[in-house]
């Protein structure tokens, strides 16, 4: 019963935010990521990775999410931008 504005948004809860907005469906048979496993967020991940939204959080490799870290701007800036381009090539 609080929104608490000035709280922090976790990575994987920001996936079900941009997931659940987009209507996203499809996981692409799920388990993107060694780090998500067990968590409340994984499906909306797994879906958000399906749809090219997220490649992962440890370049080079990206078999990583880090669901438990806050969004740093940038990262929601690189989010949104992918979000924009799927949309557009609906």
């Amino acid at each position: 019963d609080q929104f608490c504005p000035d709280g922090t948004v976790s990575r994987g809860a920001m996936a079900a935010f941009l997931v659940r907005g987009l209507g996203l469906t499809d996981n692409g048979g799920g388990n993107h990521f060694i780090d998500d496993n067990g968590s409340v967020f994984e499906a909306d991940i797994d879906k958000l990775a399906t749809a090219g939204v997220t490649n992962g959080c440890n370049p080079p490799s990206y078999d990583r999410f880090c669901p438990g870290d806050s969004v740093r701007r940038d990262q929601m800036a690189s989010f949104l931008a992918r979000t924009v381009a799927l949309l557009a090539s609906q």
